[in-house]
């Protein structure tokens, strides 16, 4: 039977999320995986649930897979676990799935424009930081690809 979160999830999914977001119970919790296209034409898939040990709702990175150097909450806004940096005072959740997924669709923007503009030849800082170090980026974009 589900409770009162659970409930409230699928709702917001069927009313919030795009169409052709996906559930399953993965050790015990609800995830939600939607399909998120950028500006830029890349494509991201992110899982989106509820993780009572952190406290609220985490959105992790299942595709595309991005640069071990970029999975930095300050160079890429990702931990290396995959979740994405939320920022605020709880940096890996955020307090209700709407919002969870929201700021995973503002961080695959910013990924997207972080890859584009390496494969251009011009690597760019993530843009929507305000704590971006510019020599901590182009480090860590030295690697990628």
């Amino acid at each position: 039977m589900m409770n009162r979160r659970q409930r409230a999830d699928r709702t917001t999914v069927a009313n919030r999320l795009p169409r052709g977001t996906t559930h399953s119970v993965i050790q015990g919790r609800d995830v939600y995986v939607f399909k998120k296209n950028t500006e830029v034409g890349i494509q991201f898939e992110i899982a989106v649930y509820f993780d009572a040990d952190e406290g609220g709702y985490c959105a992790q990175l299942y595709s595309p897979a991005v640069e071990e150097s970029w999975k930095n909450a300050h160079v890429g806004h990702l931990f290396e676990d995959g979740v994405i940096c939320m920022g605020f005072s709880s940096m890996r959740t955020r307090p209700t799935l709407e919002d969870a997924y929201g700021r995973a669709c503002l961080w695959a923007e910013g990924m997207a424009i972080m890859m584009r503009s390496y494969e251009a030849g011009t690597p760019s800082e993530f843009p929507f930081s305000i704590n971006n170090d510019s020599t901590e980026a182009a480090n860590a974009l030295r690697g990628y690809r």
